[in-house]
């Protein structure tokens, strides 16, 4: 990312942009490389300018089997707690990998129930665009909805509509 053209970094962020959406980023890093950490610090400075936050990103240092040095190793994951070292050519670490995936993923999402007025139909229909929806009753006092999604962006919807209750 450092040595590409003063445009087309621009362009590049822009294009970064829509990982702000996304529910996991995962950094792969090269721990074979001597410049890992030098390339660990870029990626991580322009998620930092586009607003990424690392409860968003998982650090995966891949090619552990070609490390001869284990202070190299050892010290990569001092550095960066919570990081997970792999050999993806030999399957090292792999299914940990995966479960760091999973719950990551899990850890972003919750589920709630939103009482809505028979008069809120387009909400409704936003919930079915960004939201996995559960349930839905159709009550005398209105619809109950139960949703499943992001964090984020249920916080953003009880902003404007509060629950009726909240589950984690």
């Amino acid at each position: 990312i450092r040595k590409l053209p003063h445009d087309l970094i621009a362009s590049f962020k822009s294009t970064l942009q829509e990982v702000s959406e996304a529910d996991l980023i995962l950094k792969i890093v090269d721990l074979s490389n001597p410049s890992y950490e030098k390339h660990l610090e870029t990626v991580n400075s322009v998620l930092h300018e586009i607003g990424v936050t690392e409860r968003h990103a998982l650090t995966v240092f891949n090619k552990i089997d070609l490390i001869q040095d284990q202070e190299i190793f050892t010290e990569a994951l001092r550095q960066h707690p919570g990081a997970i070292a792999v050999s993806v050519l030999r399957e090292i670490n792999v299914a940990k990998l995966e479960a760091a995936i999973l719950d990551a993923v899990r850890s972003e999402h919750t589920t709630r129930e939103f009482l809505l007025a028979y008069d809120q139909q387009k909400l409704l229909a936003h919930f079915h665009n960004v939201l996995d929806v559960l349930d839905i009753q159709y009550l005398e006092e209105g619809i109950q909805v139960k949703v499943k999604g992001r964090r984020a962006v249920l916080e953003d919807i009880e902003k404007q509509f509060p629950p009726k209750s909240s589950q984690s």
